[in-house]
């Protein structure tokens, strides 16, 4: 996924806020397949751990040192197959989608629009049921049909996704029944 400046297709200034928290929840987030933004994993809140020597607060050659931990740890119906300890996209170990087949690795270069409608709809699906904020389905789907025509975004197409759910979301506004939709994803033509 490109940065906002690298963006090779017309962009407006309100994108970015919005842009760089798709990166944020939906692109490096260690819950979704990169590949078709299914959900194969569930990561609880992050905890706090200080880590100590019996008699005192401080470890040997320092302050004390504090570990993250996380609640629960599963994978979804999904996620299958993890093999390595740690992988280079902060997935906590190599973990295959079975809805999609991949390693949760994304490509989505030169893809067309019908084969960036599931991808939308499961974007649309995860932001509802699993985070506070609010996207709106249809102006989603008329972002990504827009920005999909256009000739300049050809070969961007997690671009395009990044900006239409830019344009999508109201980051000010919680959602107010997460979990529910009643605005589905309108991609088609």
């Amino acid at each position: 996924m490109k940065q906002f400046r690298d963006i090779p297709f017309e962009t407006r200034p309100s994108d970015k806020r919005n842009y760089e928290l798709f990166e944020e929840e939906i692109w490096t987030s260690s819950e979704i397949c990169n590949s078709c933004f299914a959900q194969v994993r569930s990561i609880g809140p992050a905890k706090e751990k200080m880590l100590e020597t019996p008699d005192e607060k401080c470890l040997e050659h320092g302050k004390p040192v504090t570990l993250t931990l996380f609640e629960w740890y599963e994978r979804t119906e999904n996620g299958s197959q993890e093999h390595t300890t740690w992988d280079a996209n902060r997935r906590f170990g190599t973990c295959y989608c079975l809805n999609c087949g991949t390693d949760c690795n994304g490509n989505h270069r030169n893809k067309s629009l019908e084969e960036l409608k599931p991808l939308a709809k499961n974007i649309f699906r995860y932001v509802k049921r699993h985070t506070d904020h609010d996207i709106d389905g249809k102006t989603f789907g008329r972002q990504v049909r827009q920005l999909k025509s256009r000739r300049d975004a050809q070969g961007n197409e997690t671009e395009v996704l990044g900006i239409a759910f830019a344009r999508a979301l109201d980051r000010d506004r919680p959602a107010t029944d997460a979990g529910r939709s009643s605005t589905p994803v309108a991609v088609s033509d």
